[in-house]
């Protein structure tokens, strides 16, 4: 592979690329490598930052959540880029939980109310540069599962990820909510499978003689596969097509509860 240091596939299709056996709990920030069909754990690259190379790899965790973002100081010494969402794990567990287990959509709506002063305390972190903390709000609610939290997720994690330069995770978390399943599947009822290869492994034979020269490979000049670019967005299109839109934004959509305007999709 050294002799492909540089190689990188071409953007056409990226967000199909991403969704990719993607599963229902793994946030942009994890580039799923290997699936386990038993227990559904996953084998993956992590990158705080999509421009940085994997530091390291991660495996799915049912109970643990974490995020990094830049922190630095301004001209009075304050930290400027995250702040606390000034409730604990538990608490925070404890609001989802009960919006989730609501008997009706009425008292669902009710209980939203703690997550909108959450979500006022995350505007004005974000107009003060504090960006880290839409973004542990918005990935809290994304790890708790509830589909009931889904729209907002896409009124916080987007904008995180945008005002982060992280515009990729955007265009990830969007096309994931869209297409969100506890099914692990390569969504090639979406978008056809690519024709594009990566490049060519050399193979190797056990030498038992280590005095003997390793052969080496001689590179492999492929021709050329032209694919068709996708817009970000067509991703989306095309799962509303096709009918496996899952972000209830179809015509008609769901019925309000009487009261307000709803949160949750």
């Amino acid at each position: 592979m050294m002799q492909y240091k540089g190689y990188n596939p071409p953007p056409s299709n990226m967000i199909h690329r991403h969704m990719r056996n993607r599963s229902y709990y793994a946030p942009p920030e994890f580039q799923v490598c290997l699936n386990n069909m038993k227990d559904k754990t996953a084998l993956g690259y992590w990158r705080d930052d999509p421009s940085e190379l994997p530091p390291f790899i991660a495996m799915n965790h049912h109970e643990e959540v974490g995020i990094c973002v830049p922190v630095v100081e301004d001209a009075k010494g304050n930290e400027i880029g995250y702040r606390p969402l000034e409730v604990d794990d538990t608490e925070l567990r404890n609001i989802l939980d009960a919006i989730e287990n609501a008997p009706n959509d009425a008292v669902r709506l009710k209980k939203f109310q703690p997550l909108q002063e959450i979500m006022q305390r995350v505007n004005l972190a974000n107009d003060e540069c504090d960006f880290g903390m839409g973004l542990e709000f918005g990935i809290s609610m994304f790890a708790h599962g509830s589909k009931y939290f889904h729209k907002m997720i896409l009124k916080i994690l987007p904008m995180a990820y945008e005002l982060l330069d992280r515009k990729i995770y955007a265009e990830i978390i969007k096309a994931h909510i869209a297409d969100r399943r506890k099914t692990i599947v390569d969504r090639n009822d979406i978008l056809a499978p690519t024709q594009m290869q990566g490049p060519a492994i050399g193979t190797f034979r056990v030498m038992e003689d280590l005095s003997m020269p390793v052969p080496v490979p001689a590179p492999v000049e492929e021709a050329p596969v032209e694919e068709e670019q996708q817009d970000p967005d067509d991703y989306i299109s095309k799962i509303r097509a096709k009918g496996v839109y899952v972000n209830n934004t179809k015509a008609g959509g769901k019925k309000k509860a009487a009261g307000g305007s709803s949160d949750w999709g």
